[in-house]
């Protein structure tokens, strides 16, 4: 593989297309009927992809057949589809340090998701790592992103008022809701991560407000979750274990100073500056989102 060349870290396979997405941001659509292996083939033989070479290219082994990334952009290029893109560099070199690849694919779909009114899938992320500078970065990210979107529509509350009577209240009608402890530390118990679960689910939640009767509903939030990596928090979660699969998804953040490389100011700085690519990106992670019609991978907590 040539030294810097684009690499794949994702595909999925849908009915007549697969997506590739490249480390540098990009998500390739290619359709099946470029190459005749793959026309002529079964669903379940496309669904069967791997990739292979350290994202050199992809491989189906029911058909035997393998592509390289390389061809698929010099076709792109070739029909003048190749779409450039100012990669966020410095975002996608942060997340490279803090998280795998399969993460970094989860947090794009993530962050695209909570710029749409799309509730249909989880609607909880759980952000697992110790207290650091490297998770605040993340948040703080994301937090702007949605910023554009929403304005002042965010809500951070501490996990642990969830439980609370008039609580649903304050959240009800907020696109997204932040939920984290004192100093990072969760705090929550199980009557709060009870109500979250129940928030999460399909059915309707009762919402009190003072001086009026109480109204069941379906509250059309999402939470991100922030937690450290071991805590009474996610013990008590996995008494949802069932539920859990269906509503919650869990990206692991690497907070151990790996990070701290350059000034956090600088780093801030630079995210600043590349709002605008974040939220290309993040948009790219839901069309993938939705063309794939669920979430790349859901991980136990």
């Amino acid at each position: 593989m040539e030294e810097n060349a684009p690499r794949a870290i994702y595909v999925s396979a849908h009915p007549r297309d697969f997506t590739v997405s490249l480390d540098d941001g990009r998500e390739l659509v290619i359709p099946y009927e470029w190459y005749p292996s793959l026309s002529q083939a079964t669903a379940a033989q496309r669904n069967d992809v791997f990739i292979i070479g350290n994202g050199v290219g992809l491989y189906w082994p029911g058909i035997d057949e393998d592509l390289s990334v390389k061809g698929f952009l010099q076709k792109l290029e070739d029909l003048d589809l190749l779409v450039s893109v100012s990669e966020p560099k410095e975002w996608l070199r942060i997340l490279g340090i803090l998280t795998d690849d399969e993460s970094q694919i989860i947090l794009q779909e993530w962050f695209g998701y909570c710029m749409t009114s799309d509730t249909s899938m989880q609607k909880a992320l759980l952000l697992v790592g110790d207290v650091g500078v490297e998770k605040d970065l993340v948040i703080d990210t994301l937090k702007s992103v949605l910023r554009l979107e929403y304005g002042d529509g965010l809500v951070d509350i501490r996990f642990k008022s969830l439980g609370g009577v008039f609580s649903l209240k304050e959240i009800e009608g907020k696109p997204v809701v932040f939920l984290s402890g004192p100093t990072g530390h969760m705090d929550a118990d199980e009557t709060s991560v009870g109500r979250m679960v129940s928030v999460t689910g399909e059915g309707g939640v009762t919402v009190e407000s003072k001086g009026l009767p109480a109204v069941k509903k379906r509250i059309d939030t999402r939470f991100v979750i922030d937690t450290p990596s071991e805590n009474k928090t996610l013990r008590t979660l996995r008494k949802y274990e069932d539920a859990i699969e269906r509503r919650l998804i869990t990206v692991r953040l690497d907070c151990s100073g790996k990070l701290l490389d350059k000034s956090i100011l600088h780093m801030r700085k630079a995210l600043e500056e590349e709002l605008p690519q974040i939220l290309a990106w993040s948009r790219r992670g839901y069309e993938r989102l939705e063309r794939a019609g669920r979430f790349t991978q859901l991980k136990e907590v």
